[in-house]
């Protein structure tokens, strides 16, 4: 999915070490925003090498996002079926604005 957005909050860069299935150790990097679209919010992570080399974004720039959510299912311990689902940044670009054009 795309939305044209505004950054409403930036998170800084997280680095977390997990261990894999196969008990490989790895490190997950992930920023988090804060958007909006003007009417609704949504937070969304940027993650790998792209969270890493993201630096901080100009909060006053509208933005071309393109993301895409991801549902996971999980049982608790009280036996209880949760969902959540997430929204992970695949591109995020700034838009210019020239005459009447918007790029």
């Amino acid at each position: 999915m795309e939305k044209l957005v505004f950054i409403a909050k930036q998170f800084a860069l997280e680095e977390r070490e997990y261990t894999t299935q196969n008990g490989e150790k790895k490190v997950m990097a992930s920023k988090g925003f804060v958007f909006s679209d003007g009417l609704d919010f949504f937070y969304a992570e940027l993650t790998g090498n792209q969270a890493r080399e993201c630096g901080e974004l100009d909060m006053d720039q509208l933005y071309n996002v393109q993301y895409e959510l991801r549902c996971s299912r999980w049982e608790t311990q009280d036996h209880r079926e949760v969902y959540q689902t997430r929204v992970y940044i695949n591109r995020i670009r700034p838009l210019t604005v020239t005459g009447r054009e918007v790029k």
